[in-house]
Order: C-alpha cells, then sequence, then structure tokens
C-alpha cells in the first residue's frame, strides 16, 4: 500500500490523469460529473441491487476462485 501511494506511483499515476493525492492528479477525479464521493455507501447500502450486481457478475464470470483473502494462510 505505502508503494501504491507514495510519490513515485502517483507520479507516474498522475501523468494519465488521475492519480489518489490530489498533489498528482492532473485529470481532477474529484471533479468529474460522474463522481459521487458518498455514492458508494448508499451503493452499498441498498443491498437488493449490490446483491443483483454480484449475481450478474458470476453468471458472466463465474464464482470467485482462489485462496480466501481473508486468511493469511498461518491458522489454516
Amino acid at each position: 500500500m505505502n508503494f501504491l501511494l507514495s510519490d513515485e506511483r502517483q507520479a507516474i499515476v498522475g501523468d494519465d490523469g488521475f492519480a489518489t493525492r490530489r498533489t498528482f492528479d492532473t485529470g481532477g477525479v474529484s471533479m468529474q460529473k460522474s463522481v459521487e464521493p458518498l455514492g458508494y455507501g448508499r451503493f452499498m447500502s441498498d443491498r437488493r441491487l449490490v446483491e443483483s450486481w454480484r449475481l450478474q457478475f458470476e453468471r458472466i464470470f463465474g464464482t470467485p476462485q482462489g485462496p480466501d483473502p481473508l486468511s493469511d494462510g498461518v491458522l489454516d
């Protein structure tokens, strides 16, 4: 995570326009018409809509495969 937020990485990403840190955000990601900072929380609170999206993704891509992302492998 530290690398992704580092000056070095943000400068590279910022060259394309949208970076996480305001210092490097040359494209103004938070100023875009389709960006609503609190929209994600509202979306996630509508469980019916979230589940319909999940089912649609699973129908197209299949169920997630691989190791459990919440497991560190130590206690398994």
